[in-house]
Order: structure tokens, then C-alpha cells, then sequence
């Protein structure tokens, strides 16, 4: 599944279909990755774990995954407990989420309309603990974006500890960040240029490496949580080791040439939905490995990618994220070095209970050492949460790349049980 914006970095809605689901939007009374089968076996609501909107995961929401779906509580003392309900069965660990889509893009390709419309993705996802210490997770995509058939995540948990210290070993196909509200908990169609699951960034003939990419890996972290005044305090740590990608960027079935790729975290949850955090990616893959390109391969490439990234919500409908990737190649072919910035800032705005507003401005320099390659984007967004399980959302973007602008729409429909 990819979530970052549609080549050239824009898509836009039928002029009919935007009208269609905007007034819908306003006669009713991301991509959402909300999963309502969490929601029916703990007898809770969706805004237990989300705010503003599903997918964005609250504090609550960020331990509960990080606890292998065991949700944080309060005894009559105020001491912090762990709830778990399993699942008995997998009616009651999975739900499944569809969405349609309308666009209408400035530029196609010969032979290609403008204006289109489109069945998106099909997904089930499942989740449940399994016992006191064991979970596990898978998300199957029938259908992706387009139009194949994708496991996107499968991982098996192991936790141990109390409440306020836990110890988790994961590994599986993985989603590797464990800040999640800006990446996979998007609350806009069209995810962010430096952490896209798609190569941005080419070095050479490597597509490049997507830090937004699932991966194969195994991770140890730690996850110390304590109450104050009511509200979680929450410190994660984690250490991975990864197969990487191989030479077309795409997710490695084993390591392709010698040690393993790393990725450490630390993230600070406060508040009901503050956070703060910071990452180092360590990663290496080999080009052309049988030696077909010319000068003779094979050409090792050596990345490293590390940021910081955080969210504060002001007045409680004001949240402001941003994120900040910068990173390096050390490649064989090229003889040297490939410098690249990423970054963006978003505010998402609560315009009404179930209603959301976003604007982010996006920025992505693949290589530092060239004036004319800058990639910008503007992204106006809004989503309405018209039942539990229906989401509404239209889209405006607006993109420079390497001085050469375009922009256009998209709608969506969406639907999550």
C-alpha cells in the first residue's frame, strides 16, 4: 500500500463527486485504520483510543497497541491496572474497512481521463492478546490501491512485566514507527513525503529506501507508564534489527548483503495526545548484485535516516504536528554521497464533534547538493466521521516539483466494521 501523494504529486475529485460528498459532510448530523472489533470487545468507543478521529491514536490508544491490545485502567486507588479482554475467535478480532474514490487529476498519461473513478482498498485487520503475555496482529489486503492482493502486516508479541514496566519482543512484517500519529495514523488520503511508503529519494539505479516502509524485523522495547493528575506519562524505548529493502526499494526477504539494518526510538506520550520523539534508521543494501550495469557491479549503498517528530493539541481542537527526516547515502555506484531533508507541519482543527479540518505544508530535498530538485506540497483536507463507521473526506493539493506545479482533488468514502 503506498500513502504518499499520486504521481505527479496530485489527484483531485470529479467536480460532481466532490460536490456530492462535501454536502454530505454538511447535511448529515484516512484513510481510517480504526479497528471497531477492539471497540465491540471492550464494551468502549472509538474516542477511548482515537482523538480528534480514528485513525489518529490518542495517548490511551498508543499503549493500549503497545501493550499487545490490553488497555490501560485505574483501579478505586488511582493505580494503574491493565484490562484485558481476548478474543474469542476471530469474528471478534477483526474488522474490515473499504473505501471509494473519486479524482480528477490536472495531468495524465496518453489515453488517460482526467477524471476518474475508483474502488480503493479492501483490508482486513485483526488483532487480539492471546493469553497474559502473548498477542498478535495481521492485516490483509484483498485489494489494494491497486487493485493486487497485499499481507501489509502480520506480527506476533511478546510482553512481560506490570503496568508501569513493560518489556515487549515483536516480530513479524511490521510497521517499524512507533509514533504513529503521523504516519500510519494519518488523518489525511495523501501521507507525507519524507516518511512515504514509496521511494522518494533515488540514488543512482536504487529507487531509494521509504521510511514509512513495513518491514521484516524483530524489536526489543520497553514502555514505563505512570498516572499523574489522572493522565498517562508514558516513556518508549525500542531497539530493531531488519532485513531492509532490496535494490528496487522493496521490502527484503532476507538481508542482502552483510550485518542487518538497525532502527532505534524514543518517544515521550504526555497529556491526553502530546507527544515528542526522535528515531535513528542504520541500513545497507546491494545494487545490481550478478554485476549487469556498467561500470561492473555489484555497488553497495549505505543509508542512514534520523528525525525527530512531535504533536501538542491546543485548546483540545487545535493538534499541530510536525516531523523532521534528514538522511544520508553512501553509495558505491555514484562514488559518494547523497544528502536528503524531509519535513513537514500540520494543523488539524476540530471544526465540530466528528469533523476535522488539515493543512499541511510538505517539503522534501532528495539531494541537498543539487538547486533545481525540490519537491512541495500543500495539502487542504477535510473528513467527517458521519456514523461509526462511515468517514467522508475531500482533499485539495497543491504540489511543486522541481519548479514544475500541479494540483487537484480527491474524495473519499470509507467504511470500517
Amino acid at each position: 500500500m503506498s500513502d504518499h501523494p499520486r504521481h505527479p504529486f496530485a489527484s483531485a475529485v470529479h467536480g460532481v463527486a466532490l460536490l456530492l460528498i462535501c454536502s454530505a459532510g454538511w447535511l448529515l448530523p484516512g484513510q481510517a485504520r480504526a479497528v471497531p472489533a477492539y471497540a465491540r470487545r471492550y464494551d468502549t468507543k472509538c474516542e477511548t483510543c482515537h482523538s480528534p478521529i480514528p485513525p489518529r491514536l490518542n495517548n490511551t490508544g498508543e499503549v493500549f497497541r503497545r501493550w499487545g491490545f490490553r488497555l490501560p485502567d485505574a483501579d478505586e486507588n488511582g493505580k494503574l491496572t491493565m484490562k484485558v479482554v481476548p478474543a474469542h475467535g476471530i469474528g471478534e478480532a477483526a474488522s474490515i474497512s473499504a473505501e471509494f474514490s473519486a479524482h480528477q487529476d490536472q495531468y495524465v498519461g496518453p489515453g488517460e481521463s482526467k477524471s476518474s473513478l475508483e474502488m480503493g482498498e479492501v483490508a482486513v485487520i485483526a488483532g487480539s492478546s492471546i493469553g497474559e503475555h502473548l498477542s498478535t496482529q495481521a492485516i490483509f489486503v484483498p485489494r489494494n490501491g491497486e487493485g493486487g492482493v497485499e499481507l501489509e502486516n502480520a506480527q506476533l508479541q511478546y510482553n512481560r512485566g506490570v503496568p508501569s514496566h513493560q518489556f515487549s519482543l515483536r516480530a513479524g512484517l511490521i510497521e517499524p514507527f512507533l509514533w504513529m500519529k503521523g504516519t500510519h495514523g494519518a488523518l489525511t488520503p495523501t501521507g507525507t513525503l519524507a516518511f512515504s511508503e514509496s521511494p522518494l529519494i533515488p540514488v543512482g539505479d536504487f529507487p531509494g529506501f521509504a521510511l514509512g516502509l513495513n518491514q521484516v524485523e524483530m524489536e526489543a522495547g520497553y514502555t514505563y507508564t505512570r498516572l499523574h493528575n489522572g493522565k498517562m506519562w508514558t516513556t518508549m524505548l525500542s531497539a530493531a534489527v531488519l532485513n531492509g529493502v532490496d535494490e528496487t526499494g522493496d521490502i527484503a526477504s532476507r538481508n542482502t548483503t552483510d550485518g542487518m539494518d538497525i532502527f532505534l526510538q524514543a518517544v515521550q506520550l504526555f497529556g491526553a495526545r502530546n507527544s515528542f520523539g526522535g528515531f535513528y534508521y542504520k541500513g545497507r543494501t546491494m545494487i545490481d548484485p550478478i554485476g549487469l550495469l556498467a561500470p561492473p557491479g555489484p555497488f553497495r549503498d549505505h543509508f542512514s535516516r534520523y528525525g525527530a517528530m512531535g504533536n501538542y493539541a491546543l485548546f483540545d481542537r487545535v493538534d499541530l504536528l510536525a516531523a523532521l527526516a534528514d538522511g544520508k547515502d553512501d553509495s558505491d555506484e555514484l562514488n559518494g554521497n547523497v544528502v536528503s531533508r524531509g519535513a513537514y507541519a500540520q494543523v488539524d482543527v476540530t471544526i465540530m464533534n466528528r469533523w476535522i479540518a488539515d493543512y499541511r505544508r510538505d517539503y522534501l530535498d532528495p539531494d541537498r547538493s543539487v538547486s533545481d530538485d525540490l519537491i512541495r506540497a500543500h495539502v487542504l483536507g477535510t473528513t467527517y466521521q458521519a456514523e461509526d463507521n462511515l468517514f467522508f473526506t475531500a482533499e485539495y493539493q497543491e504540489t511543486e516539483d522541481a519548479g514544475a506545479k500541479s494540483h487537484g482533488f480527491t474524495g473519499t468514502i470509507r467504511v470500517v466494521y
